[in-house]
């Protein structure tokens, strides 16, 4: 068993169904340092998927109408602001771990699946 752990063919096959990019990211790359910065990339994704911006504050405001429009454009302002640091920390991750089906790690699942 231990010769299967450090069998290339096995590790490419498994790279290959983890949809890394073989061809960005030969077996030769894969370095323990680029495990941990994955993991670490990985780490702050969840903690930025734990602070998902709610659309409550709009909701919250009673009576005037102009405060409601406020509070509803500082709503979908910090919606973008979340949204962009999710695919900017999403690219970053898939900058370490070249990927066929790189994508916007939204939701714990994409994240659990890496």
């Amino acid at each position: 068993q231990v010769e299967m752990l450090f069998d290339e063919d096995t590790i490419l096959h498994s790279m290959k169904s983890a949809e890394i990019n073989l061809d960005e990211m030969p077996l030769g790359q894969v370095t323990s340092e680029r495990v941990d910065q994955a993991k670490g990339i990985l780490t702050r994704t969840l903690t930025l998927l734990s602070v998902r911006p709610s659309h409550t504050v709009a909701d919250a405001v009673s009576g005037d109408a102009e405060a409601q429009r406020k509070a509803a454009l500082d709503d979908i302002q910090a919606s973008r602001i979340w949204e962009s640091k999710l695919e900017a920390v999403s690219t970053e991750y898939f900058r370490v771990v070249p990927s066929t089906n790189a994508c916007v790690l939204d939701t714990e699942a994409k994240v659990n699946m890496r």
